[in-house]
């Protein structure tokens, strides 16, 4: 069906990789963390990334040692309620935001892994955080 077409297959996977791969061309710098596309619009978005990493990771702390206690130690549930669904919206917004900075950054499949694995573990979000800041502020440099 290729031939056909008139499109050698490799000519048509080179299309498609420059295509997903648009944000690597504004690169400027690689780091074994990850790629920084240093736009300012994209350590923007990193910060605001960072930002929602720490109010994330935060809820879940809150979450794990103050809600929790409170509902089986001192029979209070609304608690976990309450910060639970507020934990909740922001993992999914964590979740969604590393997807579109992931894809926009040009990250690997398994870096965004990494990423979304960081929010479910307990100050997984505060390393993340610190090594974002670190490389954003390495980039801008």
């Amino acid at each position: 069906m290729i031939k056909r077409l008139g499109v050698k297959p490799h000519e048509k996977w080179g299309k498609i990789s420059q295509k997903n791969n648009m944000s690597h061309d504004k690169c400027d710098r690689d780091s074994w963390f990850f790629r920084v596309n240093n736009t300012r619009e994209n350590r923007d978005m990193l910060n605001n990334f960072r930002i929602i990493s720490l109010i994330e990771g935060l809820s879940f702390l809150v979450l794990l040692f103050v809600a929790m206690p409170l509902k089986y130690y001192w029979g209070y549930p609304q608690a976990v309620s309450v910060v639970g669904m507020t934990h909740g919206l922001l993992f999914i917004a964590y979740v969604g935001f590393a997807m579109m900075l992931g894809q926009r950054q040009g990250w690997s499949d398994r870096f965004v892994f990494m990423v979304v694995l960081a929010g479910m573990l307990p100050f997984g979000c505060f390393v993340l955080a610190k090594k974002l800041k670190k490389e954003t502020d390495q980039a801008a440099a």
